[in-house]
């Protein structure tokens, strides 16, 4: 009997360690994601059984944990939000109804793990402890097919369900919830790299952006703790649509460059920062977002012409409703104050007039892109002109020119310097401005351009080879549990 106890305490003992060290390595592995904020319902489910926890605080803290419901495959969920409290309740018959003002966990029951296997098992020799450790075999149990969480904002909602890997974290709020994605990082980036290019892309160009992702996501791991969660879900970090997003080829991307990630010459993580097409050259972020120089990002030149340059035609009305949130009463100028070093807007000053005094505003060459929906900050302004009711003598007929001063019956369009530009007399009832937008490239444009990397891996260059273009003196490694 002594020997049977011994060989179950080393047993014991062995598997122990394996799940202590496997749970402190998914620990380093896990990412979370914001999902949806200020949430007021959401129905879920599950492809396994799962369970609910709840924390032992309302932001989060899980070494205390409890379960508080079971559920099964296929059970439905409700979740409400009611202050400063979360209501879940169980679409069953009858319905069970749970009311917590701590953080909620829901989780798949955990089947995997391992069990022993002794070969040729024969119970008189076991008993006898007459086994060596050569015929004790550890054997994990078959995969099983992955834990996904289903989500929709409401039964009326007739999209589909959105699915999820990994938990579901329910954050209470005063009158909402947040709603975050738990899970790690490698099932992460396969719905990233899915969610940011095309599948159909060259391997080395889908490489080259799973280690960018991998390293964005590494780099930005706890900077947004004040929201409960690392990154959000769209193009303020990276695009993140969930499993159905996923792809063989995507997946197969990720897995060749498993734990790989970019450092710079001091061995910290490179803010991998990427977008869509930068245009002619990529961008400095200290012009665009007024951050500290990065040696590893440069203005390097780009070769793809698959982006064709872009036109957005305004009215002086939807300019003004653009630019709103600035509340002017009137405005009066726009003028372009200057220019990054590759020909990128870096500065505009908006004129105009607040409750009959005059109004400046100083938006960066960012700031005003995302205000008039712009797709970069590649671009040059000028007005046109068209003549509504006919006049004698004949109408203002403006000639613009790119990048000079112009003035429409008090409202200008400049870069430094103005210099009028109307024709001397002449008269007109009215006039139909339109504000002519004309650019190149997609996106921030600093980093990694996709596009370009698509095309330098269909020129034949490697993942590597595009990374070290794009991120210079930057280095690659691969990081080891």
């Amino acid at each position: 009997m002594r020997v049977y106890i011994t060989i179950f305490v080393f047993l014991f003992s062995w598997a122990s360690t394996k799940a202590t060290n496997k749970k402190s390595q998914n620990n380093l592995e896990l990412i979370t994601i914001g999902l949806y904020d200020s949430a007021r319902t959401l129905y879920l489910t599950a492809n396994q059984d799962y369970q609910i926890l709840e924390a032992s605080s309302p932001t989060g803290s899980w070494n205390e944990a409890k379960t508080i419901i079971l559920n099964r495959a296929g059970a439905k969920t409700l979740i409400k939000s009611s202050p400063a409290t979360i209501e879940s309740m169980v679409v069953a018959s009858p319905p069970s109804l749970t009311s917590s003002s701590q953080a909620l966990k829901f989780v798949c029951q955990d089947s995997s793990g391992s069990k022993v296997l002794i070969k040729n098992f024969d119970s008189k020799k076991f008993f006898k402890g007459d086994y060596k450790n050569s015929d004790i075999k550890i054997i994990k149990k078959q995969k099983q097919k992955p834990c996904l969480f289903m989500l929709k904002s409401s039964r009326l909602d007739k999209n589909p369900y959105n699915i999820f890997r990994g938990n579901i974290i329910i954050i209470p709020h005063k009158n909402s919830f947040t709603v975050i994605n738990e899970l790690k990082i490698e099932d992460y980036l396969r719905s990233v790299v899915a969610s940011e290019v095309s599948y159909t892309w060259p391997l080395e160009a889908l490489k080259a952006q799973a280690i960018a992702a991998r390293t964005y996501t590494l780099a930005q791991k706890g900077r947004r703790k004040n929201l409960g969660y690392d990154l959000k879900s769209g193009v303020e970090d990276q695009m993140y649509l969930g499993y159905k997003k996923e792809n063989p080829r995507i997946n197969q991307a990720v897995k060749a460059t498993q734990g790989e990630f970019l450092i710079d010459k001091a061995g910290v993580i490179v803010d991998a920062y990427y977008s869509s097409h930068a245009g002619t050259y990529s961008n400095y972020p200290e012009t665009s977002w007024g951050i500290s120089p990065k040696h590893y990002l440069q203005a390097v030149k780009e070769f793809s012409t698959e982006v064709k340059p872009w036109e957005l035609n305004l009215t002086l009305e939807q300019i003004q409703e653009k630019l709103k949130d600035l509340r002017y009463e009137k405005l009066t100028a726009i003028t372009i104050l200057k220019r990054s070093p590759e020909g990128r807007v870096a500065g505009v000053l908006i004129s105009g007039s607040q409750d009959g005094s005059p109004k400046h505003t100083s938006l960066s060459g960012e700031e005003f892109r995302h205000h008039l929906g712009l797709r970069s900050t590649n671009f040059s302004m000028q007005w046109i002109t068209q003549e509504l009711v006919s006049a004698s003598p004949p109408a203002v007929i403006l000639k613009t020119k790119k990048n000079i001063f112009e003035k429409i019956f008090g409202f200008m369009l400049s870069e430094k310097d103005p210099k009028p530009a109307l024709q001397e007399g002449s008269a007109v009832k009215s006039l139909f401005h339109n504000l002519k937008i004309s650019g190149e490239g997609y996106g921030h444009g600093i980093g990694l351009s996709q596009y370009d990397a698509k095309f330098l891996a269909q020129s034949g260059k490697s993942y590597k080879e595009i990374l070290l273009y794009y991120y210079q003196g930057a280095r690659i490694v691969r990081r080891v549990h």
